[in-house]
């Protein structure tokens, strides 16, 4: 399966409104994204199929959804693999990424920038 890289246009479109916040801090966002296929590809020697999808619409999360999101993430990890807990490497990845949420923005932001807002904070 591939992806369309383009983000959708008009009220589809959650992230380009947080561009100025992201370019700033250089961060990472969590988002939710709704994909639909574009178009299939068809290799007519093999007959393998390929997806190639489109995002339709994506919007980053809202800081009190992140708990949420990442019990949902899980819930969906588990059904797909059959597996009752992630990996510890994605655990702790996960971990990471939904721990360094900016609470005021709810952007993700690297781990020595949310150790200085705490410090700032301190102050």
């Amino acid at each position: 399966m591939k992806i369309q890289g383009r983000i959708p246009t008009g009220d589809r479109d959650g992230l380009t409104a947080l561009e100025p916040a992201v370019t700033k801090n250089r961060s990472s966002l969590v988002a939710i994204v709704i994909l639909d296929p574009k178009r299939i590809d068809e290799d007519v020697d093999t007959g393998h199929r390929e997806a190639v999808m489109r995002i339709r619409s994506i919007e980053a999360l809202l800081p009190d959804d992140i708990d949420a999101a990442l019990r949902l993430l899980r819930r969906a990890y588990e059904h797909r693999t059959g597996a009752v807990t992630l990996p510890i490497d994605l655990e702790d990845e996960l971990r990471d990424v939904f721990n360094s949420v900016n609470l005021d923005t709810g952007e993700v932001v690297e781990k020595d920038d949310a150790d200085a807002t705490d410090e700032e904070g301190d102050e």
